[in-house]
């Protein structure tokens, strides 16, 4: 699986016709500088400009070795130093499969969201905005197996 992040809807990378240069435009407030990197031949990114950045091919083995491609777990850390650059975030959740196999997968997204010195309450504008998310309640439960008696 790959998951990638991005934090804001409207920011986008912008390439040049010559594919040297890039920049990054927020589409909605900087629509007339973005016009003029279009009629001027620059490319637009087909998804916002995401945290997570462009993954080099590493091959079946390298992805089970170094990202972890094919465990079910995905762990992830994002610290985000400027709050500017958060506007309607979504996550994009990508199954791989072999032989291009169309899947469908069953998947939990457990997300936790901390703020330096937060003196507001998060969690309530983002449960009524975002009502699909649920409340993670822990439950731990250990299971021990005990063995008794000896091989004869």
């Amino acid at each position: 699986m790959e998951l990638t992040f991005y934090p804001h809807d409207s920011r986008y990378s912008f390439r040049s016709p010559s594919k040297k240069k890039t920049c990054v435009m927020n589409i909605k407030t900087q629509s007339q500088e973005v016009t003029q990197l279009l009629s001027q031949g620059w490319s637009q990114s087909q998804f916002p400009k995401s945290v997570s950045g462009p993954q080099p091919s590493l091959g079946e083995q390298g992805l089970r070795a170094t990202d972890m491609k094919w465990d079910n777990v995905i762990q992830g850390r994002k610290p985000i130093q400027n709050t500017k650059f958060i506007q309607n975030p979504f996550f994009h959740l990508h199954c791989l499969s072999r032989d291009n196999e169309v899947i469908q997968t069953d998947y939990c997204l457990t997300l936790t969201i901390s703020l330096k010195e937060a003196t507001q309450d998060l969690y309530t504008p983002i449960a009524e905005r975002y009502t699909a998310l649920v409340p993670l309640t822990e439950t731990l439960q250990q299971k021990v197996s005990i063995q008794s008696g000896t091989n004869q």
